[in-house]
């Protein structure tokens, strides 16, 4: 049962959003700590940061796997909406 779940996370390329998001989130925390320190913020605004990554974390779960469904391919240069999505 967790087998096809996980065949078809695969195939949506959800894995392959969660580490970008990994990636960005880890990149801003990066960006954000020496900025705050540098102007004197204070630590609350790290841990405010972390948890708008934490909240964003879901987003980007929920809606990878919406975005392949709902466009579909009709030529080599044009991408049309599903019909089930108008």
């Amino acid at each position: 049962m967790l087998v096809p779940l996980l065949a078809e996370l695969q195939r949506r390329r959800v894995f392959r959003a969660l580490v970008a998001y990994g990636i960005a989130a880890f990149a801003v925390l990066q960006v954000v700590e020496p900025v705050m320190h540098g102007l004197h913020w204070p630590d609350a605004v790290l841990s405010y940061v972390v948890v708008a990554l934490a909240v964003g974390f879901p987003v980007v779960v929920s809606q990878r796997p919406k975005r392949p469904w709902s466009l579909r391919l009709t030529s080599p240069r044009r991408i049309a909406r599903a019909a089930w999505c108008e």
